[in-house]
């Protein structure tokens, strides 16, 4: 923890489970170059009808939600089983693919595409340069959900412990922020650079409802993140030579298991 201190690095890291049927989340926050960069990875229900798998990021001030992959049901004594699902890349719903199994069940998946995101240009004294400094966001992966219900096969078997409803919900992306900026004055110049992997792995959740447990589902979840690993770093210096060199910012990173598995 000195090396982080001798960095100027402010490092909190704190885990929210306000109620292991409500939400199980994992957040860390960082600061680097005098200003934050936090992520979060969070799986819930929603209301105990229905799942949630959400990753978000707040890069040097700027907030975005990377990926939402979600699906909620509502079961009718006389209308039968109901549901949406809801993907999200950058907080907009995105189109789904959608497969139908032979049970009835449903399959949805989507890829999220390369995509990137422009952050804040700002300056920072580096040595006896100013620099100009561009941020960004990168990231990439998939979403996927699912539903089953003896309700959605043909001749369903009704019982008390009968499937009524089986969701499940999650989100796979790579997340990668980075830095760089650039400056020559005279015979002299100086940079920044590096990325980190603010985001990399797949959380998810499950929820299954029974006539016997219509007040309590059993909800699950599952999967496991990596954050914030990568490097950051400056120099300053002439021709081929570095007068002054730093890292800003050196981790391995911080892995999380969702659920009762450890991290993989």
């Amino acid at each position: 923890m000195s090396q982080l201190s001798q960095f100027g690095l402010v490092v909190l890291l704190f885990f929210i489970s306000l109620d292991l049927y409500a939400e199980e989340r994992v957040q860390r926050e960082v600061k680097v170059l005098g200003r934050k960069i936090s992520v979060s990875q969070s799986v819930s229900d929603l209301e105990k009808s229905g799942v949630e798998s959400k990753s978000e990021i707040s890069l040097f001030g700027k907030k975005i939600e990377i990926a939402k992959s979600s699906v909620k049901y509502q079961v009718n004594e006389n209308e039968g089983m109901s549901y949406r699902n809801n993907f999200s890349v950058n907080g907009r719903k995105i189109l789904v693919s959608s497969f139908v199994n032979d049970d009835g069940s449903f399959d949805y998946s989507a890829e999220v595409p390369f995509m990137e995101i422009s952050g804040d240009l700002f300056s920072y004294s580096f040595g006896i340069l100013s620099l100009g400094v561009n941020s960004g966001v990168t990231f990439e992966g998939d979403l996927k959900a699912s539903l089953s219900s003896e309700l959605l096969k043909e001749d369903p078997f009704i019982s008390d412990e009968m499937n009524l409803a089986k969701a499940s919900a999650s989100v796979d992306v790579l997340t990668k922020g980075y830095v760089e900026g650039q400056v020559k004055i005279l015979f002299v110049k100086g940079g920044v650079g590096g990325s980190i992997n603010l985001i990399e792995g797949e959380a998810g959740a499950e929820i299954s409802t029974a006539p016997v447990n219509l007040d309590a589902p059993e909800i699950n979840y599952f999967g496991s993140v990596h954050l914030l690993r990568g490097q950051l770093y400056g120099y300053v210096g002439s021709g081929h030579s570095k007068w002054l060199s730093h890292d800003f910012y050196t981790s391995n990173g911080y892995c999380y298991g969702f659920g009762s598995k450890p991290c993989l």
